[in-house]
């Protein structure tokens, strides 16, 4: 059964579609659905707890595709799985964000960005820069890969995040706002307001 779906298009002629893919067995060709390629993140010492299926079709044909599968905190499929920049993806697979080559769906590479899990991308607003949404940890990437900095805060992320002029908020659980600085990744906490 496919429980999510997201279609993302990156130009007129070309779209990438990422499923969420919960009953994928990798190496087995009994699945429902096929790929023409298959990679796991990581080296699963337990069962895989994200499985997202990735199609590039190009004028309604499709290209190339692949399923990518990771241990860690399972992540969904919702519109913030997937950002796009020119001739990149960027998804969200688990504890990793895999940047992909487009339309030919081939890996750039490959990053850890959060000990649990990557909720979400998000493109930084100078276009030269990630945001990681991770349960435990917000990160701000180059567009290499490489992590310019990380923090983390008192409870876990599961608000929203947006940004504000050289910021970015994050909620977490508690409904606490955390703003970190895009350069430094230094962060002010803002704590809800209480009711007497």
């Amino acid at each position: 059964m496919r429980a999510e779906r997201l279609v993302h298009r990156v130009c007129n002629s070309q779209t990438v579609e990422v499923i969420d893919e919960p009953t994928y067995t990798f190496g087995s060709q009994h699945n429902r659905s096929r790929y023409q390629r298959e990679q796991i993140l990581d080296e699963p010492q337990f069962q895989l707890t994200s499985r997202h299926g990735v199609i590039s079709t190009l004028n309604g044909d499709p290209l190339a595709s692949v399923i990518f599968g990771a241990t860690g905190g399972a992540s969904g499929v919702h519109q913030h799985s997937l950002a796009t920049l020119e001739d990149r993806g960027f998804l969200a697979v688990g504890p990793f964000i895999v940047c992909l080559d487009l339309p030919t769906l081939s890996t750039r590479w490959v990053q850890v960005v959060d000990d649990a899990t990557c909720f979400g991308i998000h493109i930084c607003p100078d276009r030269r820069s990630l945001i990681s949404h991770g349960e435990l940890e917000i990160s701000r990437l180059t567009l290499s890969g490489d992590i310019l900095w990380q923090g983390g805060g008192p409870d876990i992320f599961t608000g929203s995040l947006s940004f504000a002029s050289s910021a970015v908020l994050v909620e977490d659980f508690n409904g606490d706002t955390l703003s970190f600085d895009l350069e430094t990744g230094d962060s002010i906490l803002k704590r809800r307001p209480t009711s007497c």
